[in-house]
């Protein structure tokens, strides 16, 4: 576009004064123009391409925090459900008055433990702080806010609350009276704690105790649910995120 241009201009010289001055201010101009307008198309494209690189990387962010984030809720999960069992064991020998066993012991050393939920929010951080209008898809954006401003902190607070107020208030304090820690020989800090019941028929009949028990399996069953809740949804997130890299990819 540009050579032709060019030669036309170099023709307009060739004709009278005023026709070829005209003409060859005329070439000037338009080429001119033409030269701008292909300078902004290149800079949009340019610019255009780097917001994609950046959505890329965004995305991709996004998606590790998310495994990172799995594989810690499905640990806390997984602890979860077998301090519920220690619960359910427990509470299931008081309300019978089966005879106390030292197979029990691991049990009553961490029937109160609860697991922490540490979720990865780093990449998202990021991602607010060049904006959300930064990823395209309007669907996963608000899967993605939802999921690091609504879900993320209901879970967080939910295990929080567990610690700060259930635990320290109630649950520990009973606990210090009625049970004696202890570590067997071949113990490993990996593993659940040990305890031995002071006065384990007087445990049968401790119904305090037999309800703080009936409250944390409550609690813990509830826990699990939300936990496995929030894995779902952070897999459909996951699911979307990958089909999004693949379309733009593409």
């Amino acid at each position: 576009m540009v050579r032709l241009l060019r030669q036309l201009r170099e023709s307009a010289l060739s004709k009278p004064n005023f026709i070829r001055y005209v003409s060859y201010a005329l070439g000037e101009i338009i080429l001119i123009a033409v030269g701008i307008l292909i300078a902004v198309q290149i800079d949009d494209w340019n610019e255009s391409r780097n917001m994609r690189k950046l959505e890329i990387n965004a995305l991709e962010a996004i998606a590790a925090s998310l495994e990172e984030s799995t594989n810690n809720l499905e640990d806390n999960r997984d602890a979860e459900t077998r301090w519920l069992g220690y619960n359910q064991l427990i509470l299931d020998h008081l309300d019978t008055c089966r005879p106390y066993s030292p197979e029990l012991d691991q049990a009553f050393g961490s029937y109160f433990w609860t697991s922490k939920a540490e979720l990865a929010v780093g990449a998202y951080e990021q991602l607010k702080s060049h904006g959300l209008s930064l990823i395209s898809n309007s669907e996963i954006q608000r899967q993605i806010t939802y999921l690091f401003e609504v879900r993320f902190p209901k879970t967080t607070s939910e295990n929080q609350g567990w610690d700060d107020k259930l635990i320290i208030s109630a649950i520990y304090p009973e606990h210090v009276k009625l049970f004696r820690k202890y570590y067997p020989e071949d113990w490993s800090v990996l593993e659940d704690e040990y305890a031995r019941p002071i006065d384990y028929p007087a445990l049968c009949n401790n119904e305090t105790f037999k309800n703080i028990l009936a409250e944390i399996i409550g609690l813990r069953q509830f826990n699990i649910a939300t936990t496995q809740r929030t894995l779902q949804e952070i897999q459909e997130l996951n699911l979307a995120i990958v089909a999004e890299l693949k379309r733009i990819n593409s």
